[in-house]
């Protein structure tokens, strides 16, 4: 998967900046995209080429280097092969959106015509991702503060809370431990059961 710095994300919004104003007239709402597996970027430039508004969030996370063992922070998705584009609601604009490569598909296509996004469920992506709430470090603190520390443990296919971050007050199916510090929920996102990593501090028992 392709790693982005704060460079790479300052110039594409400086582009989509520039780009504003030769935007179409036509009706235009949010869509979600599927990439192909580690193409996200790729879809990106695709559709910013064609002239549609992509926009993708993303988390600060730690990771470590493998020869040398020193950790560095990067860029990477928070939903993996998945992103968000602004094109207009027409067939037109779907066939393009669908014919960029690293595109495998766009969500939106019911018997009645397409169906945008609600506006708000992308702003309160663009809520969270510019609140730093999906930066992996600092997420992972707030939570150990915040731990009730019960020590409570739950097995995969348990119906589960989340307490806090972005994803607050959901009711969700835990999928199983990925280290001591990190687990895989079950999330309801488009359409479909995706899962998600959280810290398991950040859950508890639903009632």
């Amino acid at each position: 998967m392709r790693i982005w710095n704060d460079a790479d994300c300052e110039d594409r919004v400086t582009r989509l900046a520039e780009r504003s104003a030769d935007l179409g007239s036509k009706r235009r709402g949010w869509f979600a995209v599927r990439t192909n597996p580690r193409c996200e970027m790729m879809a990106f430039d695709g559709l910013e080429r064609m002239g549609f508004e992509p926009w993708m969030p993303l988390c600060r996370r730690h990771v470590r280097r493998r020869y040398t063992k020193s950790r560095r922070t990067v860029l990477r998705p928070v939903l993996t092969g998945y992103l968000f584009v602004r094109m207009p609601v027409d067939k037109q604009g779907f066939t393009m959106a669908k014919s960029v490569n690293g595109v495998r598909e766009v969500l939106g296509l019911k018997e009645r015509g397409l169906k945008p996004l609600p506006g708000e469920e992308v702003e309160r992506y663009r809520h969270f991702a510019e609140s730093g709430v999906f930066d992996e470090a600092r997420a992972k603190a707030h939570w150990r503060r915040n731990a009730d520390h019960s020590g409570e443990v739950y097995t995969a296919g348990d119906s589960v809370r989340v307490k806090d971050g972005p994803y607050a007050g959901m009711k969700v199916v835990f999928g199983g431990y990925t280290s001591r510090q990190s687990a895989k929920i079950m999330l309801e996102l488009f359409g479909m059961l995706r899962p998600v990593e959280i810290d398991p501090a950040a859950l508890s028992g639903a009632n």
